[in-house]
């Protein structure tokens, strides 16, 4: 084991003891507590379980151990903690979240170039592991829940590590697996002599005897006890507490002193008595034992690791090559893209091919039927809303899945979000690009346009591109569930605006406009101009219409053609559908283009805005800050 660990020891020769001094953490819109003032130390290499009810701060006091807290901004923190670097702080979420359709060993060589620890002997690592015949497994379908945990803590351990914190590792293992990781976690702060902390959800006795302290936490995140584990029944005998019956499993006896009983008003009022009692007593015992404790705190504030050496091209490759594999893995999915893409665009071609006419330039004197241009207008606003929608939705899916994967790497510090927007534009853009292509070749292979394959290609790329984009920034400053229920909304009034009216626009001629109506028109302007599917249909119908010749319709036709029953030539075609002089195809795609990178500036924004967020301090003196 020693020999195993010997090859991930790295320079990094800092200080890793935990302490925290009356730490604290409050609502700061209730100033409700969520953790009362707590003190303790965790030495090197060893292992703290905290343990208590549902609802008593576990995992609140867990995550504010991190520099890189997972805490939200609406909490205040008091006291003073330990202070890490974020890249030596290795935090285990409940759940274990990775690019499923990558291999055990792909995944393993990624981290290992996230995190700048390509030296390291990943072979001997899956060994120890138990993963060396898993290497070739797909991390989404091929492993159990204890593998993914056992994939999750190397992962953990590859890089640099200081500090070692795992969210109920337990959860959802069998007993015996359970037991093999908690063992394992233990090893691993031993062999690399750093603290390991993690909370635990009723643990068996088997489990509660590796752990070399212990932590219980009652209601309103109320501290009873932080000491060595064989010593909890001791403390707890002396302060009035014996275990009934006497062989009563340890953890189980040290949850039942600090749980209360919610269906029994009665006993549960005991039971409070009981829990604030018990919070007293440990108050006054570390009030009498206080002494250096903020002495040590600003000593290890004070520390500070060296810099990490990057490589920014080598990380960029990295993702952008992650990112391709997990695209060109999921064959299901681009199957069903490819015959959505195709499918829509011949649907199309079945509602529209009868109504458009015969080819251009090939029969009617090369002029295009006048009743024809509403369908026309209609047909191309149909595909500009179809590929634009398929790829919102396709981004607003990818960073919701992948969000929790790249929070864990990003709050380590293995890359920059610039640099992971930059490779997820280079490696999902391509591929949406080519479902977009593939839409317009058979729409235009079954419906006779007047636009060329470019021209109907580019816009409908451009407008793919921006959508897609727009993903991006909505998924980079809201989480799954919200990011849809903000993401359709701005698709729809991007919809709205952008739509023209196949009969042609109606101009308002009263002069007399009061200021409310100017203000309204304003608006609606201002949301055209932010709008790519606006600036795609203005460009394909631009396309379309520009310089060709209209037939004469029938009379029989003229009461249905409405504005476009006088038209002769694309130049009045245009104008009727609201399409002024600055309007052109090129226009249009500079515009969408300038749309694209203000929505990739957006993203860009929102993932620094989630990495640098601070969380306020009640000690206005203390200066070791908590990051987000």
């Amino acid at each position: 084991m020693v020999r195993v660990f010997s090859y991930i020891i790295f320079i990094f020769n800092s200080i890793a003891t935990l302490h925290w001094n009356d730490l604290t953490i409050t609502k700061n819109s209730k100033n409700a507590f969520l953790l009362q003032p707590s003190t303790g130390s965790l030495p090197d290499g060893a292992l703290l379980g905290i343990i208590g009810p549902s609802g008593s701060g576990k995992t609140t006091f867990l995550r504010t151990l991190s520099n890189n807290s997972y805490l939200s901004n609406s909490l205040r923190i008091g006291g003073s903690c330990s202070s890490f670097p974020a890249a030596g702080v290795a935090f285990l979420s409940q759940s274990d979240n990775f690019f499923d359709a990558l291999t055990v060993g792909e995944t393993v060589a990624v981290n290992a170039v996230l995190q700048d620890c390509e030296h390291v002997d990943t072979a001997e690592l899956t060994n120890l592991l138990g993963m060396t015949k898993l290497e070739d497994r797909r991390v989404g379908k091929d492993l159990s829940g204890g593998e993914r945990r056992r994939l999750s803590l190397l992962l953990a351990i590859m890089g640099p590590l200081e500090l070692l914190l795992a969210d109920e590792p337990t959860s959802g293992l069998d007993s015996s697996q359970s037991l093999n990781v908690v063992r394992l976690l233990k090893s691993v702060g031993r062999e690399r002599q750093v603290p390991v902390v993690c909370t635990l959800h009723q643990p068996r006795q088997r489990i509660f005897d590796e752990l070399d302290y212990v932590m219980v936490l009652a209601s309103k995140g109320r501290c009873v006890y932080v000491g060595k584990a064989d010593r909890a029944v001791a403390y707890f005998k002396s302060v009035g507490h014996r275990a009934d019956p006497p062989n009563l499993p340890v953890a189980e006896f040290l949850i039942d002193l600090v749980s209360e009983n919610q269906a029994d008003a009665d006993q549960g009022a005991q039971d409070e008595l009981r829990i604030q009692e018990l919070s007293r007593a440990w108050s006054m015992r570390k009030k009498n034992e206080s002494g250096n404790e903020n002495e040590i705190a600003s000593a290890l504030a004070s520390h500070q690791q060296q810099a990490r050496r990057r490589h920014p091209f080598r990380i960029f490759c990295c993702l952008v090559s992650r990112s391709w594999r997990q695209n060109l893995r999921e064959t299901q999915v681009n199957v069903l893209r490819t015959i959505s893409s195709g499918g829509l665009a011949y649907f199309f071609s079945i509602l529209f091919k009868d109504s458009i006419g015969p080819p251009p330039r090939t029969k009617n004197d090369g002029k295009l039927n006048a009743e024809s241009l509403a369908d026309r207008t209609a047909l191309l606003s149909y595909s500009v809303l179809t590929t634009a929608m398929m790829s919102l939705m396709k981004s607003l899916s990818l960073f919701g899945k992948e969000r929790p994967v790249v929070e864990r790497e990003r709050k380590r510090d293995q890359y920059s979000g610039a640099n992971y927007l930059l490779a997820k534009t280079c490696a999902e853009l391509p591929l949406d690009c080519a479902f977009t292509a593939l839409f317009s070749c058979v729409l235009l292979k079954k419906v006779n346009l007047n636009l060329s394959l470019v021209e109907l290609t580019s816009g409908l790329i451009g407008v793919t591109t921006s959508a897609a984009l727009m993903g991006f920034a909505v998924g980079s400053w809201f989480e799954a569930d919200a990011a849809f229920a903000v993401g359709c909304p701005l698709l729809l009034v991007s919809m709205c605006v952008g739509i023209i009216n196949p009969s042609g626009v109606v101009k308002n001629k009263n002069k007399n406009e009061n200021d409310a109506a100017s203000k309204r028109k304003g608006i609606i302007d201002v949301l055209k101009l932010c709008s790519p599917i606006s600036w795609a249909v203005a460009g394909l119908v631009f396309a379309e219409f520009n310089d060709c010749e209209i037939s004469r319709p029938s009379l029989r036709s003229l009461p249905r053609m409405g504005a476009f029953a006088a038209i002769r030539n694309g130049r009045q075609v245009l104008s009727a559908l609201g399409i002024g002089e600055g309007q052109n195809f090129v226009a249009s795609l500079k515009a969408m283009g300038a749309i694209s990178f203000s929505h990739l500036a957006i993203a860009f924004l929102g993932l620094r805005s989630g990495r640098s967020s601070r969380i306020s301090n009640t000690n206005k003196n203390n200066n070791n800050n908590i990051f987000l």
